[in-house]
């Protein structure tokens, strides 16, 4: 796919909507990585200086006539309702964003260490729960898949905390985590790679998901 004429269409299409009225636009997650593969969704960021039903009915109607319209994903909101979002998820939020139009520097400005640390403590307990929950009760390895590409925004988080750099790109953030943070971003690897979860793996992949989400969670205050 051709993502800048892609997003030339968007953007034009948003902008037949939507007009001064947007506050801010840009893309997130594989494709604003550079990380796309063929089955990724095309995350978009739109945001207003309000939102009503409305402009959800309108934009939906709009962006219809796209191509790729079924992988078209990302956030849509108000601008003022993202200014007093919870800041531990904006952390991410923010970091993970490409901006095409306007900027984020002024929600940026408003995140504290305390909001970081608290995004690693939320996010490491509705891992642990996750993990217990599904070795116990669903023996899913697709499950724990899903559980170990969450885990990866965590460790981006615990990076951020460790050295002050953000790694966006996964080959990036290989190179900047250590010790246990750098454990779950292999194991994340190979249990990517598998079609199916051994037994062996599924319990290996929960040891240690468990043991690094504990150790955050008590951690993590």
């Amino acid at each position: 796919m051709d993502l800048e004429k892609w997003l030339a269409d968007w953007t034009a299409c948003v902008d037949g909507i939507f007009g001064e009225r947007i506050c801010f636009l840009g893309i997130q997650g594989s494709y604003g990585r550079g990380e796309a593969t063929a089955e990724s969704d095309i995350d978009v960021v739109l945001l207003l200086d309000g939102l009503q039903l409305e402009d959800l009915q309108a934009y939906d109607e709009a962006v219809s006539a796209l191509p790729m319209r079924e992988k078209l994903c990302g956030f849509v909101g108000g601008w003022e309702e993202l200014m007093h979002w919870d800041k531990a998820d904006l952390f991410q939020f923010i970091q993970d964003t490409t901006p095409l139009r306007g900027s984020l520097d002024d929600l940026w400005n408003e995140i504290t260490k305390a909001d970081i640390q608290r995004a690693v403590h939320k996010g490491a307990c509705d891992l642990y729960h996750g993990c217990v929950h599904n070795f116990l009760h669903e023996k899913d390895g697709e499950m724990l898949k899903a559980f170990y590409k969450g885990a990866l925004f965590v460790v981006q988080a615990v990076v951020y905390l460790q050295k002050g750099v953000y790694g966006k790109k996964r080959t990036d953030l290989e190179q900047l985590a250590e010790g246990m943070e750098k454990e779950i971003l292999s194991m994340a690897k190979e249990l990517k790679g598998q079609n199916e979860i051994s037994r062996e793996l599924f319990e290996q992949g929960s040891r240690l998901l468990l043991c690094w989400t504990g150790r955050l969670i008590k951690e993590e205050k």
